[in-house]
């Protein structure tokens, strides 16, 4: 999730592409709609990085990638 304008959470994904693939925003919201989504659960911001941060022992490091979208808001949880 990020932060909209009203200081609320929209939908957000972060993608890493596998080496060689390619993608786009279109495609990404399109491939959502496909399974099943809709209306506000569509996401709101796609972003693609080359490499998604992680924890020496492989888990995804959540946090991390929240911060950058929550920096200057007090957070839930």
């Amino acid at each position: 999730m990020c932060k909209n304008n009203r200081g609320g959470e929209a939908p957000s994904t972060i993608i890493q592409l596998r080496k060689g693939e390619q993608s786009s925003t279109d495609e990404i919201i399109e491939h959502c709609k496909k399974d099943g989504l809709h209306g506000i659960k569509l996401p709101r911001l796609v972003e693609f990085v080359d490499e998604l941060p992680r924890h020496m022992d492989g888990k995804l490091l959540k946090r991390e990638l929240e911060d950058k979208y929550w920096e200057g808001m007090k957070r839930r949880g």
